[in-house]
């Protein structure tokens, strides 16, 4: 596998290990350079300052050594080197994406909370602390609220169903204090969310993927309601509860990205829908995201979605092309694609939004693109997998060509 890296990279994030192209070194790269080969390549965590990548030499597991590459400013060095001795352990990285970086990690064996402090060594929280159930995952908005994912009790409308519990805090802090201090803090709010495998956070909203492949959304902070892809009110729906998206009701959803103010689903059919707003005091907006035919009752007479929700379609020469994966930074989007060319899949990225730092991987002649544009230089590349975060770009590929 191969990693490239591209954006900005002024905490060195694309440093890892003995890299294949030092131009990395340089505070952007404007186009997708590769950092690093390997056969086994996983980025685990990204921020606008760092981001933590494993990978493992050998192909087969019989003769398996991963090798974890924490690279950037967000954690001390006693705390990278915990990082590193841990790195079996871990189950999920936590933080705010465009803040410190990295805040911690849950771990199993047993299950404890990890919290990373500028000033001192990691703290381990025993979850048992304050709750019965594990903390399943940790995500924190751009504003600093944060949500903790628990593993839940039995639903009250099928006993033989289990819900994941929801717990939200307005700071990182009250959160460790909570654990901290079962006796002397406040109980935060405690909301049931149908099992989750994803959850992810963007500016202001948090969105969840169930295990059945729904999508719900929330907000502490209800400024920007097209954030949350759906229509909220006081006694139906709260912003401030997770809820489902109605117009991705019908749709199996298998992949969720959020960053900035929007956020983005993959379908198991692949198609993408996108919602949310251009970033406040930016310049531009993506022309997916613009609603252009909604009458006075606030509904869209374009089927290809509704007044939060577009549905939006990638084609590769004249070829409607499958989505298979999406990214999401601080105002711009990564789109994996691919089509059947002579009986083959054809790969190739598609990019847009902000590029001041050249993270869209197509130079930097504009600081905006409003449209998806290809990013040529992942053409024909078997993609794996794609992260985005601040102002930055990974993406894992395959050795192989898949198609040119």
């Amino acid at each position: 596998m191969e990693l490239y890296g591209f954006g900005f990279n002024g905490h060195a994030q694309f440093d890892v290990g003995e890299a294949i192209n030092r131009d990395t070194q340089n505070q952007l790269a404007a186009i997708p350079i590769c950092i690093l080969r390997s056969a086994s390549i996983e980025v685990v965590w990204t921020s606008w300052c760092d981001a933590v990548v494993k990978n493992r030499e050998n192909r087969y597991p019989a003769n398996e050594t991963t090798t974890l590459h924490y690279v950037g400013q967000g954690v001390t060095e006693s705390q990278a080197l915990y990082l590193r001795q841990n790195e079996t352990l871990v189950t999920r990285y936590f933080g705010n994406s465009l803040s410190e970086g990295l805040n911690g990690i849950i771990k199993i064996c047993p299950p404890t909370v990890t919290f990373f402090h500028q000033d001192e060594d990691a703290v381990e929280l025993g979850t048992v602390l304050r709750h019965e159930h594990d903390i399943l995952n940790i995500s924190i908005t751009n504003g600093g609220h944060v949500i903790l994912l628990m593993e839940g009790s039995q639903s009250q409308n099928d006993p033989k169903s289990t819900n994941n519990t929801i717990l939200s805090f307005t700071s990182l802090q009250d959160a460790e204090l909570w654990l901290r201090n079962p006796q002397f803090s406040s109980s935060p709010p405690v909301q049931a969310i149908p099992p989750c495998k994803q959850l992810v956070s963007n500016a202001t909203t948090t969105t969840a993927l169930t295990i059945s492949g729904q999508v719900y959304t929330w907000t502490l902070d209800p400024r920007f309601p097209q954030c949350l892809g759906r229509p909220s009110s006081p006694d139906d729906a709260p912003s401030d509860t997770p809820n489902p998206i109605p117009y991705l009701s019908e749709t199996r959803i298998v992949k969720i990205a959020s960053g900035g103010y929007m956020s983005a689903a993959v379908s198991e059919e692949g198609e993408l829908f996108l919602w949310g707003q251009a970033c406040p005091g930016t310049e531009g907006e993506i022309k997916a995201l613009r609603r252009t035919d909604v009458n006075d009752d606030g509904e869209s007479g374009d089927e290809a979605g509704d007044e939060f929700v577009q549905c939006v379609s990638i084609a590769i020469d004249g070829q409607e092309a499958r989505i298979t994966d999406v990214a999401i930074g601080s105002g711009h989007l990564l789109v994996a694609v691919e089509v059947e060319q002579s009986g083959r899949a054809m790969g190739t990225v598609f990019s847009a939004g902000l590029n001041e730092s050249g993270q869209l991987g197509l130079g930097v002649t504009s600081k905006f693109v409003d449209d998806f544009t290809e990013v040529s230089r992942l053409r024909g590349k078997k993609m794996i997998s794609m992260s985005a975060a601040g102002w930055s770009s990974w993406v894992v590929v395959g050795y192989e060509e898949v198609v040119s």
